[in-house]
């Protein structure tokens, strides 16, 4: 049996999570889980599946009245020490944003096996995260399909051969579609093949996620920026390809369906049969386009900012974060995103090789100049 913590239990990661602990009980159990503000949907995976530990953002006493069977903890240092329990196996990291850095930090250091489909923490600490995963020979299996499908064949195969790793991408809502004033919230959340949350929408539909998965791709794998290439897929079939030296294309292929990157890491290694539908590719075409930087200039901003290295990932997530966040509120419009972006990341002056206090000291300051700049906008 096999104790995990689920960090992000309430979002849609961590429903395919919780979905594949429910489909093997003798396998998985669910000892402790956190969550952000879905209390409602928490007492029901309280209810489910009894986890003995859980970290709230802060103290519910009544809420936690209505689950006495439950030890509670609160705010970061909560979430830390639940994640660090010795009776703890495995922590999958299902929190998005800067918030999944410490959490993740903490199970490297207490030598939990890691799942982790949190890309913020990995693009804007992953020289700092790879650091200390060697201190302590750990690693982390990646739960984004695209990242989880170059894992998966990259441990099965000599990495001197590879020549290009490539990361497949939707095209979001506006593959087909002009970006210009009219674009509403409405249009930027109708993603054509992924069910996610509404960050991770934006980001797509900014192609910002592709390029924060082409930063994690580079620490992940430890691999150079001019090898990872990104291609629109717009069937989402196809989720990683490895390009080796001989010509050959090695890809990976699922539905556009959460359950399967995150039961193949779950199971690692083992491949387990699992009771998830088989794709059946017969009659089904697959398609793969140059992605267009002129129309979304995030993704040719992340290789850049990637390349840079230093503080300025961390500076583009956390600029990126607020940007989204105000753009989800209405202060921000469509259009302007990559604009106010850019602009942010001018205003630093970079540092090379930075500790990890110089790199949250870089998100906090990059948080201010966003916050202030759509203030005057």
């Amino acid at each position: 049996m096999e104790n995990i913590v689920l960090l992000g239990a309430t979002g849609s990661v961590g429903s395919s999570v919780l979905d594949v602990i429910g489909s093997y009980p003798g396998r998985f159990r669910l000892i402790g889980a956190s969550c952000f503000k879905n209390l409602n949907r928490m007492s029901e995976i309280i209810n489910e599946f009894a986890p003995l530990y859980v970290s709230l953002p802060d103290n519910n006493p009544e809420f936690e009245k209505n689950h006495p069977s439950v030890y509670f903890m609160n705010g970061d240092d909560g979430i830390n020490e639940m994640v660090a329990l010795s009776d703890v196996d495995t922590v999958v990291v299902a929190i998005a944003g800067i918030a999944g850095l410490s959490p993740l930090l903490s199970a490297v250091e207490s030598g939990k096996r890691i799942l982790s489909a949190n890309k913020e923490a990995i693009v804007a600490a992953g020289a700092v995260i790879d650091k200390i995963l060697v201190e302590h020979k750990n690693f982390i299996i990646p739960l984004d399909s695209e990242h989880n499908a170059i894992f998966n064949q990259l441990i099965r195969m000599d990495k001197d051969s590879v020549e290009n790793i490539v990361l497949t991408a939707s095209g979001g809502p506006f593959r087909d579609k002009p970006i210009d004033e009219n674009v509403t919230v409405e249009d930027v959340l109708q993603h054509p093949t992924w069910d996610m949350g509404q960050y991770i929408t934006v980001n797509s539909a900014t192609m910002m996620n592709k390029g924060f998965e082409v930063i994690e791709a580079h620490y992940l794998f430890n691999i150079s920026y001019d090898k990872i290439r990104v291609l629109i897929h717009p069937q989402s079939l196809v989720h990683g390809i490895i390009e080796t030296i001989d010509g050959n294309r090695y890809m990976s292929a699922s539905a556009c369906d959460m359950r399967y990157p995150v039961a193949s890491a779950m199971f690692f290694p083992e491949v387990q049969k699992t009771k998830l539908p088989k794709l059946d590719l017969a009659g089904i075409s697959l398609d793969f386009v140059e992605p267009d930087n002129d129309k979304f200039p995030l993704l040719a901003l992340a290789y850049e900012t990637g390349m840079a290295g230093g503080i300025m990932p961390a500076v583009l997530n956390a600029a990126n974060e607020i940007v989204v966040e105000k753009f989800l509120a209405g202060f921000v419009r469509f259009y302007q995103i990559p604009g106010i972006i850019r602009y942010i990341i001018d205003k630093f002056e970079n540092v090379s090789n930075p500790c990890l206090e110089e790199i949250l000291i870089a998100d906090k300051k990059a948080r201010i100049h966003a916050l202030e700049l759509i203030s005057l906008s």
